[in-house]
Formats: C-alpha cells, structure tokens, sequence
C-alpha cells in the first residue's frame, strides 16, 4: 500500500543491499505501511532482544505487538483488546535508492515492519532524534542522501545499531496507525511517550504510546489521551 504524499514510495526504488557489490538485486518496490513488531529489537541475540518466537521481549505480553518474525499472535491474545493494540503503521520510503525504508517485501525494522519504535533514540511517531532508526547499511545511506545532517532534514536518521524502526508520515504533526480492530487513527506526534530508558525493558515506566504499541500491558487507555 502506498501514501500519496511520500513521493519516495515512486521515484526511489531500493537498490538492494548489495548493490555496491555488484549483484543484479535492485528496483525492490516501496510501499508505506508495517507491522507492529515489538518494543525490543528485530534481532534474537543482544540488547533487547524480540525478533523470534522464543525471545524474551516477544515472549513478554508486555512488550511485543502484534507480528513478530515467523510469529504473529491470535486475537485472544491480543489481552489489551482489539481497539487498544495498533496492527500497522505508516513508513516513510527510503530516501535514496540505499535506504531500504519501506521496502515491503524486505523483513527488516523500518522497511515493512516496526521495532523498538517506543525506545531511546526512536521514541514515537517522526523520531528525529540522531541516530534513530537502526537500519542495516546506514553508512551508505548517509553517503547517497546528505549525511547525517541530510537525513535530520528530512527526518529520517539511523545508525548501524539494526533492527529498530519507528512509525513515520509526510504528514503534518503525526502519522496514521491502524488498530487491530480494523479502525483506524492519526496519532499525534507530540502524543505522550516520555522517557524511555532501553537498557532493560523490565523496568520502564509505560506512558500512552507504549501502551498503545503493546499486546498485554494490561493497561486501558482513554480514548482522548491519542
């Protein structure tokens, strides 16, 4: 699915990781929409870790979404119901043929699925804080857009620390997400996410767009607080 008014999702087709090896592996289509990973890492090993079905942080109710990497949950399991857990949210295509943001047919963070998109450096909707998105290859992207500062004026930072991608529009002051119970909704991206310290997932404090993020915080949100 494509957002009108990301002009990348057209004029910037990915490249390929590879690309600058040689290997015929480029023009990946873009689209603007990925699955609520979790609030760890897509990665299994590490900091943080919720790629797999025996993760810790997939495992916990309290920090996983929704599709994870070869797993996805059933709608009972979703404990802080349907209308309270988002599904899906908007990407931003890459902005340069070496930035595989969007690439929905790329299982990464940040190209059709979101991770760790309620932590640190990439806390909430348009995160613009440095380093942001943890994209494998951010090295080159940095080379074909402007570095580091290019990708701060456009919004769309990273570093090499893979596997986190947040929710990010075009859009005027938000980004639209989609609820599991099919509903859908602009958020804000001044919405309340507070300080959110990664080292160890089992001490933070949620604030509304965690919860919104998680399955099984167990914790109902006021319509009016997104």
């Amino acid at each position: 699915m494509l957002c009108p008014t990301d002009p990348y999702n057209r004029q910037s087709l990915f490249a390929g990781r590879h690309a600058n090896e040689g290997a015929p592996d480029g023009n990946w289509a873009r689209g603007n929409y990925g699955a609520n990973g979790a609030l760890g890492f897509l990665t299994v090993v590490g900091t943080n870790p919720a790629g797999g079905p025996d993760t810790v942080y997939w495992k916990d109710p309290k920090t996983r979404g929704v599709m994870g990497m070869n797993v996805a949950l059933k709608i009972g399991q979703i404990t802080d119901g349907t209308s309270q857990t988002i599904l899906i949210g908007e990407l931003r295509a890459g902005i340069s043929e070496n930035d595989p943001r969007g690439t929905w047919a790329l299982g990464a963070a940040g190209a059709n699925s979101l991770w760790a998109h309620g932590t640190d450096n990439d806390n909430g909707p348009n995160s613009c804080t440095s380093g942001g998105d943890g994209i494998f290859g951010c090295g080159r992207i940095m080379g074909s857009a402007g570095g580091e500062e290019g990708l701060l004026r456009e919004c769309m930072p990273c570093d090499e620390v893979a596997g986190q991608g947040t929710v990010r529009s075009m859009h005027t002051g938000g980004a639209y997400v989609g609820f599991v119970d099919g509903s859908v909704h602009f958020i804000g991206d001044f919405i309340d996410k507070g300080p959110y310290d990664a080292s160890d997932l089992k001490f933070v404090v949620y604030h509304t767009w965690q919860r919104l993020c998680a399955s099984g915080d167990q914790e109902v949100i006021d319509r009016s607080e997104f």
